[in-house]
């Protein structure tokens, strides 16, 4: 039986997840999330098969309302390729659903540091990170936030 928390989640995840492809008011930004990433997974093709099982396994974890067990699966990935900047995105998304905004701000941060010239990644962990920032009402945060935002939408 479902609880109002786990409806809560669920709800939520579906509501994160359509506002991580569409674009903000004003802008004309349409993220494919399935997209971001491609090629960024470097390495082997086992390494890769196992990167992107890990992310399976850890997006079927986050739809039941299981997010401590999608984030372990996540830090599994980490430990296997570091530098994936994918994995650090999703690992924030879980942050940010568990409203640790804190935690999702830093580590969408750390996506941003390995996503290079993706500029579609990195527009989604800017657009997670103000997210964060406003949930904590941190405005000069946020508005740093929406002018890294507005550069890259203008490139």
């Amino acid at each position: 039986m479902f609880t109002l928390q786990r409806i809560f989640i669920i709800a939520f995840i579906v509501l994160l997840e359509a506002c991580t492809t569409t674009p903000r008011p004003n802008k004309n930004v349409v993220v494919d999330e399935k997209a971001v990433g491609d090629g960024q997974i470097g390495g082997s093709s086992q390494t890769d098969a196992a990167i992107t099982s890990l992310f399976e396994q850890s997006q079927s974890q986050v739809t039941a309302g299981n997010l401590d067990e999608g984030a372990r699966v996540l830090e599994r990935a980490l430990r296997i390729e570091p530098a994936n900047p994918q994995t650090w995105y999703r690992m924030a998304k879980i942050k940010y659903l568990q409203n640790d905004y804190a935690q999702a701000a830093v580590t969408a941060s750390r996506s941003n540091t390995f996503a290079g010239s993706d500029n579609a990644l990195r527009l989604l962990n800017l657009t997670l990170m103000l997210d964060s920032y406003s949930a904590l009402g941190d405005t000069d945060q946020a508005a740093t936030v929406r002018a890294q935002i507005d550069t890259i939408q203008q490139q």
